[in-house]
């Protein structure tokens, strides 16, 4: 285990978000796919720009639906 590498065990081609999907959509995606973590890509360059996780989401949804969104 020690001599693997991290290509040898990392998710090729994975699912991403970009900065303009709405919220839903994405947790949807996640939902449907049992995806906890996502990486977030400018929609030209695909260059990785953050990390969208479940506990975003859920965090992000609570506070719409309690009124608290910032």
């Amino acid at each position: 285990m020690v001599r693997r590498k991290i290509r040898d065990i990392m998710t090729r081609d994975p699912l991403t978000a970009h900065p303009e999907n709405a919220i839903r959509k994405v947790a949807g995606q996640m939902l449907s796919g049992q995806i906890h973590r996502l990486p977030v890509t400018d929609a030209e360059t695909g260059k990785l720009v953050g990390i969208i996780t479940s506990l975003d989401l859920v965090g992000a949804i609570a506070a719409h639906e309690l009124g608290t969104h910032s």
